[in-house]
């Protein structure tokens, strides 16, 4: 077995004297493996640390509003059939409770958006705030509602499909009254833009 060499400061010749930096008889690669440990403690210790201070956490800051009563509401994505076979998405907001007045909101046309566009909208959640339940449809084409699988060669909406828009409308009624959340006989439908005339 060969014997390891260690440069021991009393090793070190007078043309380098490391003895008055380093006195002691240590290896230097001790040394170097004390000070990565030492160091990586350190650091270890910084960022536990870190984690502790509760004066970095988060804080949502604005006006010194009053604090009112809170209110959730149950908001889901729901889908069901139009009478043409399609899968009609849509985003259905609830007061609790049951048989409420619900509307049914229609999207403008063109929107990526689609039903969601209410739920950025106060519109959806002033609707809720004053007991009604709503609704918001999307369209053939618009949103998670897809176009007729009739064979076209593109995915775009045709004249044929905007003729049909009131097939989601009706099919979002007819939907609702299957609903014990929704009193049948108080729905009503508003649009936004080409929604508008689909709710007209």
């Amino acid at each position: 077995m060969k014997a390891r060499k260690f440069l021991y400061s009393s090793q070190v010749t007078s043309e380098f004297p490391l003895t008055k930096l380093w006195p002691f008889k240590m290896p230097v690669a001790g040394i170097i493996s004390h000070a990565i440990r030492i160091s990586l403690l350190v650091v270890l210790i910084v960022f536990a640390s870190c984690g502790s201070d509760s004066d970095d956490d988060p804080k949502i800051v604005g006006p010194d509003l009053p604090l009112g009563e809170g209110r959730l509401y149950a908001i889901d994505a729901v889908s069901f059939g139009s009478v043409d076979g399609l899968d009609v998405a849509g985003i259905y907001g609830r007061t609790g409770g049951a048989s409420k007045p619900t509307v049914i909101l229609v999207h403008d046309v063109g929107n990526n958006l689609a039903g969601q566009e209410w739920l950025f909208d106060e519109f959806f959640e002033t609707l809720l705030e004053h007991g009604y339940n709503v609704l918001a449809v999307d369209l053939r084409g618009h949103g998670l509602t897809s176009l007729p699988s009739d064979g076209r060669a593109v995915e775009q909406l045709l004249l044929a499909d905007l003729d049909s828009f009131h097939l989601e409308v009706r099919a979002a009624i007819t939907w609702l009254r299957g609903q014990a959340s929704a009193d049948a006989s108080r729905l009503a439908v508003i649009g936004t833009g080409g929604g508008g005339n689909v709710a007209f």
